[in-house]
């Protein structure tokens, strides 16, 4: 079975209804089921699932699609990944996935499998190593609840289980967990505590090593290379331990090391996730917003902190994340701050917590900078009322007039050349049915595409969507549409409800009057030039143009008798 039929056959096996309610309770509202929703916090059920149309919206934070975009956006996993999981459910096996082998994914994840066992039975033979957790005050549950082992400082003894487990050289190199110098094959990972790198699913994907001895050689932490498992850009350490606590807490803690998530979760923080010791990413930014939309940085207050703060911050409030930054005392990181002063007084930090714009302020640099640097950020934000808020605080904070502000967001716009029409961004019934019919009726889907083509939709992300429908041989929505595309499909499925019966006349209906709009536009444009040509003396051009409003004019009228 290839993808797209493995997609086809998943939607038909699976109830959306069914489905979700093993993740969330829902409650039957009339023909619809409805919820709290399970991507952000919420008091009220905005949260409907659709099953007729197989389609969810939550009418709350805009999030919506099928079956697929709701696991891909609860577990916080790729469109492939979440083909694999719903595909293992409903015993469907796919013969061809494109460039994702699964058969070689299934080994890596084994030998991983294996390799984490082999490395927690050597914790508990190295007195050294041993020592170093002991001076680190880390208990028996969480070392287990991490799965935290050791390295040998030998560095060919895990090359050497592995083979004997009767895992190839090819497989041992691929996986990243030894690698070839020269002749020889040597491990990754020597003389280091191993921190295993789980996935959503519970699976370790990776390894991050640190050092026990401050005299040994090399960098202090180590990550795997990226392999087909690990792509260190999209993971977060703990994710996997921290999902549903932040789902309940409703906000999630960033930080940046292995050590301050596991010491944060031992003393009883557990909505807490880390970067692996690089910039936060766009990636993992949707993972976390798959989850919450809510966030506290703690990151350290050296100039390199405060540079990953901001970038952090920026790219947050871009995807849609409220965020604050937690500045604990200089020279201290979360880890370090919780084995000396304890968890109450870490609490009490939480009074001090800055949102960006006094944050912004609190910064010894060039205030004329900061400024800048914050309208550029306000500027990316969707939240109309969001914007205006930080608009007033960030003119009251820098003592900078509001209006002054206003108008560089002003200039930012005109810089882009955003030239929408008004008319072009308002949403016309006649389209939205259109769509709703293209997809809770396939069967008339030759007849839309024969009466109506791309251009002439006006509503622009309908005809975004219209169009690569129209084009593409593709038939998966998820791989061929854009979050917001999707999330506009559903919400479209779950407001509009069609008779079957009045299917064919709805269509007709739609299409007229979408051409009727069209022609009207047309004559109003026509109009305005036969003016100008009037005034101007032009008369060939008047005569040209009078010609094309009697044809607009008997067209529209022919429309009318239809």
């Amino acid at each position: 079975m290839t993808i797209i039929e493995a997609v086809n056959e998943i939607k038909e096996r699976i109830d959306i209804v069914e489905f979700i309610s093993n993740y969330i309770e829902l409650k039957k509202t009339g023909r619809n089921y409805k919820a709290l929703c399970p991507f952000h916090t919420e008091k009220t059920p905005s949260f409907i699932v659709n099953p007729e149309k197989q389609f969810f919206y939550c009418f709350g934070c805009g999030v919506g699609g099928d079956i697929i975009t709701f696991i891909m956006k609860y577990e916080g996993i790729g469109f492939y990944e979440a083909i694999l999981l719903l595909a293992e459910k409903t015993g469907i096996k796919i013969d061809a996935f494109g460039s994702f082998p699964t058969s070689k994914k299934k080994e890596l994840l084994k030998i991983y499998h294996i390799t984490t066992k082999y490395f927690r039975e050597k914790l508990n033979e190295s007195i050294q190593a041993k020592k170093y957790i002991s001076e680190r005050g880390l208990t028996k549950e969480i070392i287990k609840n991490f799965l935290i082992g050791y390295a040998p400082a030998n560095g060919k003894s895990l090359y050497k289980y592995l083979l004997s487990k009767g895992f190839s050289d090819y497989l041992i190199i691929e996986s990243g967990l030894c690698k070839k110098i020269g002749n020889k094959i040597l491990d990754t990972f020597k003389g280091r505590v191993i921190f295993p790198i789980i996935n959503v699913h519970g699976e370790v994907i990776a390894y991050g090593g640190r050092i026990i001895c401050d005299k040994q050689a090399g960098p202090k932490y180590l990550n795997s290379p990226e392999t087909l498992l690990f792509k260190k850009s999209a993971e977060l350490f703990g994710l996997y331990q921290a999902k549903e606590e932040i789902r309940k807490k409703g906000y999630v803690i960033i930080m940046e090391g292995y050590l301050d998530v596991i010491t944060s979760y031992q003393y009883g923080i557990k909505n807490v996730v880390a970067t692996l010791g690089t910039s936060i990413t766009e990636t993992q930014v949707k993972k976390i917003k798959s989850l919450t939309d809510k966030a506290i940085l703690v990151f350290d207050a050296d100039q390199a902190g405060l540079k990953a703060s901001k970038r952090a911050l920026s790219l947050l409030y871009e995807t849609g994340i409220t965020a604050k930054v937690m500045l604990l005392p200089k020279g201290e990181d979360p880890d370090s701050f919780l084995r000396k002063y304890g968890i109450k007084k870490f609490k009490n930090m939480y009074a001090g917590v800055k949102d960006i714009i006094d944050f912004y302020f609190s910064l010894k640099e060039d205030k004329n900078k900061l400024v800048k640097e914050l309208i550029d950020i306000i500027f990316n934000l969707k939240d109309i009322v969001l914007k205006s808020s930080l608009l007033k605080k960030t003119s009251e904070r820098f003592k900078i007039p509001e209006n002054f502000l206003i108008e560089e967001i002003k200039n930012k716009r005109k810089k882009q050349k955003i030239g929408i029409n008004k008319k072009e961004i308002k949403v016309y019934d006649a389209e939205q049915i259109l769509l709703a019919i293209y997809f809770s009726y396939p069967e008339y889907m030759p007849l839309i595409k024969k009466k109506l083509t791309p251009d002439m939709l006006r509503n622009p992300i309908i005809k975004s969507v219209y169009s690569k429908l129209y084009s593409s041989l593709n038939t998966d929505i998820n791989q061929l549409l854009q979050e917001k595309e999707l999330s506009f499909i559903s919400k479209a499925l779950v407001n509009i409800n069609l008779d079957k019966d009045e299917i064919e006349k709805n269509i007709v209906d739609c299409i007229k009057k979408i051409k009727k709009d069209r022609i009207k536009e047309q004559i109003t444009t026509l109009q305005m030039k036969i003016k100008e040509a009037e005034m101007n003396g032009k008369n060939e051009l008047l005569e040209n143009f009078q010609r094309k409003m009697l044809s607009l004019l008997k067209e529209y009228k022919n429309m009318e008798k239809i």
